[in-house]
């Protein structure tokens, strides 16, 4: 086969790959796209050796919230960071919460807690989709429907009881601080930002 006649046959298979035409493609797809956002990434600075900080993403309570990906594995991953000059580490007490909270059901998981830099701090964890604040603003009327409420209330109460269990008060439970998960588990809800929680 002649070069140009093999770029053009990898031409049309790459882009019948992006629009998913072919499915049985699809684990080679999965590959490229991983492989396409490790390189973008690869300039951008390592967290721990190991995730590429990427942009940012939000704000909480102190901090802000990055995109991150693991080099190793390509998985997407939240990364916040803290200034070093904070009179008391947020960071520091809410990766405490998140490890004494770990093992439930919308608690996201943790992998990471440390100095980053000189100048900061960083938490790496779970990527999670949009707050519930920005979901009841994307429906119409801003209205949620009696079964998604319902669905809402079972999760809250259970997550709200496990966090008492555990001795912890949130204190600043809010919709902007209660995210969906991405992909499956988009029906689920996650409840973050615990750096003004308390034990009690």
């Amino acid at each position: 086969m002649k070069p140009n006649a093999a770029s053009s046959l990898l031409a049309v298979l790459y882009r019948d790959i992006q629009s998913n035409q072919l499915h049985f493609w699809q684990p080679l797809n999965l590959a490229l796209q991983r492989h396409r956002r490790i390189i973008d990434m690869r300039n951008s600075p390592l967290v721990a050796g190991r995730y590429y900080l990427g942009r940012s993403i939000g704000r909480g309570s102190f901090g802000e919230v990055y995109s991150g990906v693991d080099k190793h594995t390509g998985k997407k991953v939240a990364i916040k960071v803290e200034s070093i000059y904070e009179k008391r580490s947020l960071l520091a007490s809410e990766y405490r919460a998140y490890r004494a909270l770990a093992g439930q059901r919308g608690i996201p998981a943790v992998y990471w807690f440390g100095a980053y830099g000189e100048e900061y701090n960083a938490m790496v964890l779970d990527l999670l989709g949009a707050s519930l604040g920005k979901h009841l603003g994307n429906t119409r009327h801003r209205k949620f429907s009696s079964t998604t409420v319902f669905s809402l209330a079972v999760q809250l109460l259970s997550l709200i009881e496990h966090v008492h269990s555990k001795s912890f008060l949130h204190r600043d439970i809010k919709p902007a601080n209660l995210l969906t998960g991405i992909g499956n588990d988009d029906t689920n809800v996650y409840m973050i930002d615990f750096g003004l929680a308390k034990t009690f």
